[in-house]
């Protein structure tokens, strides 16, 4: 049911010309990215924490000079919203990653680009909170058959070691995060 529910959530790749509030911005890593992946052409990312996907994102050049695609995951309502409005070629995810192997019901902070997981006691006393479902790495994979990554994307304002603690690595190849 997890993964059905994974898969229906998904939002598919606009075809139509992206809408970009400041064309030609790349973010300065980007550079170095594409160095260690040897200017990889057709690759494919997940971007967790994709924001809006355009302010500070590493992954909208990568899509748009070396035609990757991916999966951009971001669980804030406004961010997603925002994310909608550019026209990416890529999957949009709007669910939180889990910091376990199952699936949770957490309390989420939507606070622009510093959305995150908060505990249940400070959601209670902040009008910016809300729940959210998150889900499993390997649950968002197999929901788009994905063995192998290039490109692996975490900035998730403080739950990052917990994520990366989840994956097994027998099951999918990162190549680089």
């Amino acid at each position: 049911m997890l993964l059905a529910f994974t898969r229906q959530m998904l939002v598919k790749p606009s075809s139509g010309p992206y809408f970009l509030s400041k064309p030609g911005y790349y973010n300065p890593e980007y550079k170095y990215i594409v160095e260690k992946l040897r200017n990889r052409r057709n690759g494919f990312f997940i971007d967790c924490g994709a924001f809006d996907g355009e302010d500070a994102s590493v992954t909208l050049p990568m899509e748009m000079n070396l035609n990757w695609r991916g999966i951009l995951v971001e669980p804030a309502p406004r961010n997603f919203f925002r994310l909608r409005l550019k026209n990416r070629k890529s999957w949009i995810l709007p669910i939180c990653m889990s910091t376990t192997t199952n699936s949770t019901l957490v309390s989420y902070l939507d606070s622009e680009m510093h959305s995150r997981i908060i505990d249940h006691d400070r959601a209670s006393s902040n009008s910016y909170a809300l729940k959210t479902i998150c889900v499993p790495f390997h649950t968002i994979a197999r929901a788009m058959g994905v063995k192998k990554v290039d490109f692996f994307k975490l900035d998730v304002q403080g739950a990052e070691m917990a994520i990366l603690k989840t994956i097994d690595f027998n099951r999918v190849t990162i190549d680089v995060f």
